[in-house]
Order: C-alpha cells, then structure tokens, then sequence
C-alpha cells in the first residue's frame, strides 16, 4: 500500500527559481520534495533558526525552504547554498500564493532544459481589468516586446507581482541564448541601470559592489544618486568593499550609501584591494559585472571593458563563487 502524503503546493518564486537550476538539480529536488510529502522532518531537514515556522532541507548543493501543517507541505524557494540564508523567506500561515496541486514524479518527467514560459501565454483581457489594471497598461503589457526597456517602461503602471514575475522570466528566456555579454562602452552604467530599474517586487537579497575607488558618478542610465535612493525606499541590502578614502570624494560617495540606510549597507575597507566587480543576487536570476572599471565618474569616460554575467543554469555557479570571493574580502577587512 502507497504511503500517505501531504498535499503538495508550491510558491510562484519557487516555481521560477526551480526552472533556474541545472536539470539534474531539478530532478533530485522533486524527488526529495516527494519524500518529504510523506515525512516532512526526514532526516537532511531541519527548522530554520530564528523562524521555527520554515524548514529547511538539503538537495546538495540547493537549499530547500517549506512550511508545512496537518494534511498540506507548501515550499516556499529553492536557493543555491552560498548565500542561501542571506535573507529568510517569509512563511505564509497557510498557502495564499499557490500553483495546482501537483504530482513531482510526473512533473519531473516533464520539466524543459530551460523555461518556455511566454509572458502573453493565456492572459485574459477581463483577467487584466479584474485586476484594475488601466487601458493604457493593458495595451502597454500586450505590446511586450521581451526587451529591458519595454520591461521598465511597464514598471511604471504598478504592475501586480505575478505579472512583473512573467515579465522577468520572459526577459531572462530571451537573453538565455547570451548568459554573458561583453561591455564596451558605459560599463559602470550596464550594471547600474538594471539594478535602478527593478520593479520594487522583485526579490534582490543583496547588492555588492567590489570597487578599489567610488566616487559620485552620472551615466547614462543611472548615477550613485538613484542607487542611494533606491537603497532608501527598499531598504535595500547593500555590501561595499573598497580601499580605505583618500579624497574627498571617495569619502562624498561613501557618505552618500552609508547615509542611505545605515542599517542596510555596510563598508569594509581593504588596503590592497584592485579587484572591480557588482554582484545583484535577484531571485531567481542573479547577475553580475566583472568589469576593469571603478565605480567613478572617470571609469564612465575611459576605456573600459566588462563581462556582464546572467547566472542562469549553469552560469549561477560563476556569480556563487565571485560572492564567495567578496565573503574572503570582507572577512579580511580592517573595519
């Protein structure tokens, strides 16, 4: 006779974030989510410290969060170890975000190389005005044209989450064919105006900049002025590792994060530093610079080149490895 097993459910976020990783990864993280419908402190799980209500279990080399009750399992993200528990998912009390109840086994036998998911797939006109959506969003959204700049210009009509969700995954499926992008001119601005530009829904657990020199910069498409205020209306968490000041305006620019949020951003100093990298760690897809250039207003002007790394499938273990990299730096910061 088959074991009894809890009704299985799962989070949009999770949904997205599972379609990120390796297939392998995809496949042995719904056979664990199999076992732990019929025991859900199996061994390899356990509850996460500081918030009782969420589990967590290991999928070597993923992390797992759930909750879960009498008779229902619901999991909640699926995050690479390295950074996994940099921010800790919010347990709902029961289910309220939720896709059909599924049967893993089958839908393992079923999962893309990569996700197919079309933002205009079956979308309902009457479904969009329900939503109170206005005419001219509604022509705005049917008009997607899978670019970034369609992607912000749509950020501005207040979007419900699930749509912004489509939106980015359709984004992130069009640049699959190009995870890494060589920069050439603007490079600083590349990073920059992604990180602005994202919809105040998306999930961005942290932002690092690895830069030997700041100083106030205006680009293009973003400045240390509009990241400072991003930072201020999210609450956003940011990492900075430099040198220690040695002008006035290294010391304007990180005066101007620190004062942003003096409970989200934190500075480390290291004497020796010449490394240049940013890191943005957005679920389900992070990115990242590897780039010659400082964030300066003189990097904007010189010569530079950049690698602009999209870390989606197997490309998420480069933007792992350079958070670990910035993790070393941190730890080996004189203050």
């Amino acid at each position: 006779m088959p074991k009894w097993k809890l009704s299985l459910s799962v989070s949009t976020t999770f949904i997205r974030e599972l379609m990120n990783v390796p297939r392998a990864a995809q496949h042995s993280a719904l056979r664990e989510m199999e076992q732990l419908r019929i025991d859900a402190t199996r061994p390899g799980s356990k509850p996460l410290a500081g918030n009782k209500d969420i589990w967590v279990c290991r999928v070597w080399p993923y992390r797992l969060f759930y909750t879960f009750r009498s008779g229902w399992i619901h999991f909640i993200s699926i995050r690479h170890r390295q950074g996994a528990y940099r921010t800790i998912p919010d347990a709902p009390e029961i289910p309220t975000i939720v896709d059909e109840v599924f049967d893993s086994e089958a839908l393992a036998s079923e999962l893309p190389e990569v996700s197919t998911l079309s933002v205009l797939e079956n979308f309902d006109i009457n479904e969009l005005r329900s939503h109170g959506m206005s005419p001219d969003a509604i022509d705005a959204l049917m008009s997607w044209d899978g670019t970034e700049k369609a992607f912000f210009g749509l950020s501005d009509f207040q979007l419900p989450i699930w749509i912004m969700e489509r939106l980015l995954a359709d984004l992130v499926a069009e640049k699959e064919s190009t995870p890494v992008e060589l920069v050439r001119q603007q490079v600083l601005d590349r990073f920059f105006r992604v990180v602005e530009g994202l919809p105040c829904e998306n999930h961005v657990q942290e932002v690092t900049i690895v830069s030997p020199w700041i100083t106030p910069w205006v680009g293009k498409s973003s400045s240390l002025n509009g990241l400072a205020r991003v930072v201020a209306r999210r609450r956003l968490r940011v990492r900075v590792i430099t040198r220690p000041p040695a002008s006035p305006e290294n010391e304007e620019a990180l005066r101007l994060l620190s004062s942003a949020s003096t409970k989200s951003v934190d500075i480390f100093y290291v004497n020796n530093l010449h490394a240049k990298f940013y890191i943005c760690d957005l679920a389900p897809v992070p990115f990242a610079l590897i780039a010659s250039a400082n964030a300066t207003q003189g990097s904007l002007s010189n010569v530079e080149l950049g690698l602009f790394v999209r870390g989606r499938g197997e490309f998420e273990s480069v933007i792992r490895d350079l958070q670990s990299m910035a993790d070393q730096l941190a730890a080996q910061s004189g203050g």
